[in-house]
């Protein structure tokens, strides 16, 4: 089983704010919500902090949007052995975690 990853700098103990690999400005969002936030988050909260810079809250598709960015976001992660998941209960409770895979 994977467990949830937080990257924290070991002497200041800030989370690091440079991605592992290079991402595009959308992915970067996502992955730096997921992986500063200590118990995951649910998709609405994923959504609603990937488009804070809207006044409008996002497209009417934000959330298939998201869910299209994490899996390209998770193909960019896997070379350095990392994912965006849902943990297993699914649905609208389930929340978003940084994991080593």
């Amino acid at each position: 089983m994977a467990k949830a990853l937080h990257l924290v700098d070991v002497e200041t103990g800030e989370i690091e704010e440079e991605s592992p690999v290079p991402l595009p400005p959308m992915q970067l969002k996502i992955y730096n919500a997921v992986r500063t936030s200590r118990y995951g988050l649910t998709a609405m909260q994923l959504v609603s902090r990937v488009y804070a810079d809207r006044i409008d809250g996002g497209p009417e598709w934000a959330q298939t949007s998201v869910n299209v960015q994490i899996m390209n976001l998770n193909k960019r992660l896997s070379v350095i052995g990392q994912r965006v998941k849902a943990n297993a209960r699914g649905g609208q409770g389930a929340r978003y975690t940084l994991h080593v895979v």
